[in-house]
């Protein structure tokens, strides 16, 4: 019997639908959903929108990584055989998980009426908190 998740991508190959196509559309269908959030809850679209572009673009860093991992044989496998260190270097996979919780942030301390850019710089401060460890403990997998 076959495996139900089997590693074949071929479903990618020959269709207009890729990985990378995927987790940019669900990025900006995010900037579009938070914009109506931050409408609904604070009467002002750009806060909303800004987190959107922070959890949508989290997604459209690691959504890719994970759908190629299965068939690459893991996160592992992707990383470069160079062996640079861990911030020598984009990680893509760091960056791609710490920059959601960076928008989720954003929009909670609009909830406890922080000023706009008080709650931006606490929600840089959160990505880049989150950056750092997950750098050095994730694999630095990299697309083809």
């Amino acid at each position: 019997m076959e495996d139900a998740h089997g590693t074949n991508m071929a479903q990618f190959e020959d269709s207009p639908l890729t990985p990378e196509r995927i987790g940019a559309a669900v990025g900006l269908v995010d900037i579009g959903l938070f914009a109506v959030i931050g409408h609904f809850m604070f009467e002002d679209p750009a806060i909303g929108a800004l987190a959107g572009l922070f959890v949508g673009g989290g997604i459209f860093l690691f959504l890719p990584l994970f759908m190629w991992a299965e068939p690459h044989g893991g996160l592992e496998n992707m990383a470069p055989e160079n062996g640079s260190g861990p911030f020598r270097s984009f990680h893509r996979l760091a960056a791609g998980m710490a920059l959601p919780p960076a928008g989720i942030v954003l929009i909670v301390t609009q909830f406890v009426e922080f000023d706009p850019f008080l709650g931006l710089a606490i929600a840089l401060l959160t990505g880049a908190v989150l950056y750092v460890p997950l750098a050095w403990l994730l694999p630095n997998a990299q697309l083809e």
